[in-house]
């Protein structure tokens, strides 16, 4: 069974913390979204830019959010 739990519009990555409760999002040419509730409400976050994204990760608690671009360049978010 599936539940819909966003539309963003174009999703080329999805990451989520190792309990589920943190959630991450990003498309191309898109800014990351986050969730601190499961995915019940997103925000987005402004200060990655909208940028060509092609993969996020996230660390276990949740608290880092690593991204990827189609140009080879790798962020790590901060705070």
């Amino acid at each position: 069974t599936w539940n819909l739990i966003a539309s963003l519009a174009t999703q080329n990555s999805v990451c989520c913390s190792a309990d589920g409760t943190r959630v991450a999002a990003t498309g191309q040419y898109m800014t990351v979204h986050t969730s601190t509730n499961r995915g019940q409400t997103w925000t987005q976050q402004t200060n990655s830019g909208s940028r060509n994204w092609f993969d996020l990760a996230m660390s276990a608690d949740g608290t880092r959010i690593y991204a990827a671009d189609y140009n080879g360049y790798i962020y790590k978010s901060v705070g």
